[in-house]
């Protein structure tokens, strides 16, 4: 999703996506498309799925968009983690967040180490036996 609203932009190179999802014109959707042809193609919808979704909100501004994309895997069986850095942190935001996500774990960090030490922590509190 990043690559394509920010990447492809800026003319980073990616992978070759027609190749990837072995279908034509991947490129040209719109990235809302992009991530219903992901879940439905990838994630079979008479399953049921278990996964856990882990979301670092960076720009807390950018909460709005993120829950848009959200909403496409509401029907599957997802457990929610939110990270977000603390010096850039936004009550009103993670209330929302609480709000629309109250099963969901959120977690503020530091600023440092390239958003991986979130990811990592959060690795360790994931029950992976359930995935």
């Amino acid at each position: 999703m990043h690559y394509y609203k920010y990447g492809y932009y800026e003319g980073r190179k990616c992978c070759d996506r027609n190749n990837l999802f072995n279908i034509g014109g991947y490129c040209k959707l719109n990235i809302k498309n992009k991530i219903k042809l992901f879940l439905y193609r990838f994630v079979p919808c008479d399953i049921k799925a278990n996964i856990a979704v882990v979301v670092h909100l960076y720009y807390m501004e950018s909460w709005g968009e993120i829950r848009t994309y959200l909403r496409y895997i509401d029907k599957f069986n997802c457990d929610f983690y939110f990270t977000y850095c603390l010096n850039s942190c936004n009550e009103k935001i993670l209330n929302s967040v609480r709000r629309e996500y109250p099963n969901a774990i959120v977690k503020g960090y530091e600023n440092k180490g390239f958003d991986v030490g979130p990811f990592v922590d959060i690795l360790s509190i994931i029950d992976l036996k359930k995935i």
